[in-house]
């Protein structure tokens, strides 16, 4: 059975709803849902166009203005019932996602009604999918890969900013490769780790057989596969986008489960000219189940 995406969501939110005054960890919601925490949070994020831990920041400030508006707990007492540490930091909070602060905010009621009613939770259905400029027109092609060997730079991490500084890498020492199936397609592996929104990224160069491979370097074999495939049209500063579509709205409106293994970016020098180049293309491998 496919996955319903938006009722994984919806779930998610209930979820913090009524653990809004408690420590929230991404396993947990993730467990809760029944989905990896990498390929949640990316789903949630893409969807919802904020981390989860936005979204729960915002709903906790949320919660305060409807005591504020209520009760009449103290300031402080508020601001520890929602996990802020001193009034001062729970005002500037407060102030940055509402423009008042809580003091005022309790103080002129009627003024800030309007405000009062705009922090309340709206559900969440499919009409609320972000779609990205031009995106969302893409078709992807469906394609059986058989299982392939890479060898190349890898770094772990959860920050994407720092899969450019590798490429950068792999450019110097590409050519010590041995048995490379292509000179002109490199491919970038992502690979979930299941720890929170930790990966294992490999850059480098699909080979024939995992022999000789240079000091420095992995070598990992990946197993046949069955892709979804996404070609990204435009410079690597706006590849966030295409991701954002995948996740957020071709999953969740198509309804295909994403399957087991890694994802990975495919690089062609034919078609790829540079990641400033609004004519580069990249093709983008998800796994699926059909």
């Amino acid at each position: 059975m496919a996955i319903n995406y938006f009722s994984k969501i919806n779930l998610s939110i209930d979820f913090i709803e009524s653990h809004i005054h408690d420590e929230i960890r991404l396993e947990d919601i993730s467990n809760h849902v029944s989905l990896s925490p990498f390929h949640f949070h990316r789903v949630f994020h893409s969807v919802l166009g904020e981390t989860i831990t936005e979204y729960i920041k915002k709903r906790r400030l949320s919660f305060a203005a409807e005591d504020l508006y209520h009760s009449t707990k103290r300031i402080i007492d508020i601001a520890l019932d929602y996990g802020y540490e001193s009034q001062e930091a729970f005002t500037r909070a407060f102030k940055q996602m509402f423009g008042v602060t809580p003091g005022a905010f309790r103080k002129r009621k009627e003024q800030y009604k309007l405000l009062y009613e705009l922090t309340k939770r709206k559900p969440f259905n499919e009409e609320k999918i972000i779609y990205v400029g031009g995106v969302h027109q893409m078709e992807p092609t469906f394609i059986h890969k058989e299982a392939y060997h890479i060898v190349g730079l890898q770094i772990h991490s959860s920050k994407a900013k720092e899969i450019p500084m590798l490429w950068d890498q792999l450019d110097q020492v590409h050519h010590n490769i041995q048995h490379k199936v292509s000179e002109t397609i490199f491919l970038g592996v992502m690979e979930p780790t299941g720890v929170n929104v930790e990966f294992n990224y490999i850059a480098g160069l699909e080979v024939s057989e995992l022999k000789d491979v240079p000091e420095g370097m992995v070598g990992k074999t990946f197993p046949a596969n069955e892709y979804v495939v996404f070609t990204h049209k435009g410079t690597t500063e706006s590849l966030q986008d295409t991701y954002q579509y995948i996740y957020g709205t071709w999953f969740p409106k198509n309804g295909y489960d994403r399957g087991n293994g890694p994802e990975f970016e495919l690089y062609d020098d034919d078609r790829f000219f540079g990641p400033m180049n609004p004519k580069s293309e990249i093709d983008i491998y998800v796994p699926i189940i059909r």
